[in-house]
Formats: structure tokens, C-alpha cells, sequence
């Protein structure tokens, strides 16, 4: 039996790789139908490889693993060797047994991660991370309404009791990407501490410069200095919105920003919060509504293409030798906020 060609896909590849995508996945994923996605998502600074490996097998693949190293918004960051794996497939029938192993063994072997994350794992790849020892769970899903709305067309059960957030004494800044980089360098305080690693040029390219997604930036303001960031992002369906909160950069307790103006003025109803790793206070004393502990509350993961039903979305994560802060997931990381339909 042949054994099997595992590399990393070069640029000249790049056909061959969205070709497998269409045959073994879907015809209308968004790194079929627009080469430019794949490219920002996943093709090196160089524009030489992508981050995929690929198992060739007599010259045809049988298999792929796609990561997102976390350095791929900032070079800056590439020492500390954090990654995610996002799209693992192979055959239905690959032509050699573990092939699946096989792409995970060469990505820690070639790459040697200090932190792999893992976002939206699918039922049969669970299994695999459990045995090699992961941290495994559901990403907590938790509601910001606006007490003030009683119309919804998106969220389903809303109670009529909802908490109210807590004074804070915190403040909103817009920003875009000039004002953020023209920040005193004090303001880097914030990104320490917290695995996956950001930085401002991180937030500037993940989601200021994103080719297709329009991300909203703001500072979080105590005191006249900014403490750290918030990310949202319009979410449409039905005849409305939601106001996504996809990042949180700096400590838990700036969720306790005033979110209610913001939602209003955006008209969504609701702010959208998938995480892991957030103070539990601090989400209370924000006024967001645990959607796993609020029976009937029904508020939609999915929205291309839409789809009116709550979704749980499982993560996994290892750190490997001396921890390098504790871990925090949000909807940003990995790419859970991708686009999935584009013409």
C-alpha cells in the first residue's frame, strides 16, 4: 500500500484544494465559490502555502486539515505558536486507515503548536480530541435585550422578566483602524493574560480589513483610558437583526459597557454572545440572559442560510508546556464567523 504524501497546499495547488472541498464537502462552500476568501482566511504572507495540509495518495487527495495559525493577522505573534484547526476532511473511503490521525500527527510534529484550539467540532471528531487529552465542552450562549422591546422576529420564549445591567461608569469609543493603531502603547496591557494571543494589528486585519463581513470597533473607556475592545456585527434575517458580539479584548467586566444604546441604536434585538472562559459575574452584572438556563428561549445560530433554531457548538483546546494565560473563546476565534454563502 502506497503510503500517503502529507504537505502543506502551495499556491499552484490552490484548484486541486477547492476542487476536494467541492467534491467531498459541498459545491457552494464559501472557499469553492470564492477563491478570494480562501486566500484571506488561509493563503501565507508570502503567498506561497496555504494552511492546509494535504494527503496526497498516487497523486490524488484523499484528505485535508485547514488551521488558522493565530499569527496569521500579526506576524508579531508567531513565537508564541497558537493555532486552530478548522476544516478536517477526508474520502469516504481513504485509501489508508487513520488518515484522519495522520493529518493531526504531521500539523504537531511540522507546526509544533503550544496552544491548538478547536471551534464547531462536528460528532466525529470529538472522540479523537478526548482521547488525546483536551479540554472539551459547549460554548456558553448568552442574550443582551433591550427591556424596552417587546417585537421579535428572530429570538423565540423572550421573558417578560429580563435582568437589567448594572451601572458601570464605562464608555464606548468607535474606532477605525487609524484611531486604533494611533492608541498609546499603554493600551496594550489589555491583550495580556489571555490565550488565544490579539493584538491590535490582529483586529485591524481579523475583522477591520475582512473582504466581506463589515465588523463594528469600539474601545472601552474607564476614566478617560481605554481598557480594551469590543467587536460586533450585524447579523440579518427575517426582517431584522442581531448585533453580534464576536471579540472581547481586555478584562471580563467591559461587557458591562452600555451595550442597551447600542443595541438600540443599531435596531437588533438582541446582543449575541457565544463564549467560553467569561466570568459568569461579570456576564450577570451586564445584564445578559443565560440562553442554556432560560427554558423555551430559542435564539439562532445559524443565519446563512437561516435557520430558526438554537445550536450548541462545541470547542476543544490544549496548551502544551508552560501555560501561557488562561484560555477565553469566542465566536471571532477560529473562523466561526465566516461567511458560508457567497455568490
Amino acid at each position: 500500500m502506497e503510503r500517503p504524501a502529507l504537505a502543506l497546499v502551495t499556491r499552484e495547488e490552490r484548484d486541486d484544494l477547492r476542487a476536494f472541498i467541492r467534491d467531498s464537502w459541498r459545491a457552494d462552500h464559501a472557499f469553492v465559490t470564492s477563491p478570494e476568501m480562501l486566500d484571506w482566511q488561509h493563503l501565507s504572507a508570502d503567498g506561497e502555502r496555504y494552511s492546509f495540509v494535504a494527503a496526497r495518495i498516487g497523486g490524488r487527495i484523499e484528505g485535508i486539515l485547514g488551521f488558522i495559525p493565530q499569527h496569521h493577522f500579526d506576524p508579531q505573534i508567531a513565537e508564541l505558536s497558537q493555532i486552530f484547526p478548522c476544516f478536517w476532511k477526508t474520502t469516504e473511503s481513504p485509501s489508508v486507515a487513520g488518515l484522519g490521525m495522520l493529518l493531526v500527527n504531521w500539523m504537531r510534529q511540522a507546526l509544533k503548536p503550544r496552544f491548538i484550539g478547536a471551534i464547531g467540532l462536528t460528532l466525529a471528531v470529538e472522540p479523537i480530541y478526548r482521547a488525546m487529552n483536551y479540554a472539551l465542552g459547549a460554548l456558553d450562549h448568552h442574550l443582551l435585550f433591550d427591556p424596552a422591546r417587546r417585537d421579535y422576529r428572530i429570538a423565540v420564549g423572550v421573558p417578560d422578566a429580563l435582568p437589567t445591567p448594572a451601572e458601570s461608569g464605562l464608555l464606548l469609543v468607535p474606532l477605525d483602524e487609524a484611531a486604533l493603531m494611533a492608541l498609546p502603547a499603554s493600551v496594550d496591557r489589555c491583550f495580556a493574560g489571555i490565550v488565544p494571543t490579539k493584538s491590535r494589528l490582529h483586529l485591524a486585519r481579523r475583522y477591520l480589513r475582512h473582504p466581506f463581513y463589515r465588523y463594528r470597533l469600539y474601545g472601552v473607556a474607564e476614566g478617560g483610558d481605554i481598557r480594551g475592545f469590543l467587536v460586533f456585527r450585524l447579523a440579518e434575517a427575517a426582517g431584522s437583526s442581531v448585533l453580534r458580539l464576536v471579540d472581547l479584548v481586555g478584562p471580563d467586566r467591559l461587557l458591562a459597557a452600555p451595550l442597551p444604546g447600542l443595541l438600540r441604536e443599531s435596531g437588533a434585538e438582541y446582543v449575541d454572545f457565544y463564549s467560553h472562559g467569561v466570568d459568569p459575574a461579570a456576564l450577570a452584572a451586564a445584564g445578559f440572559l443565560d440562553r442554556h438556563a432560560t427554558p423555551g428561549l430559542i435564539a439562532p445560530h445559524y443565519f446563512e442560510p437561516y435557520r430558526q433554531a438554537n445550536q450548541e457548538i462545541a470547542y476543544s483546546y490544549k496548551q502544551f508546556g508552560e501555560p501561557q494565560g488562561r484560555v477565553r473563546l469566542v465566536r471571532g476565534d477560529s473562523d466561526q464567523d465566516r461567511p458560508n454563502l457567497l455568490p
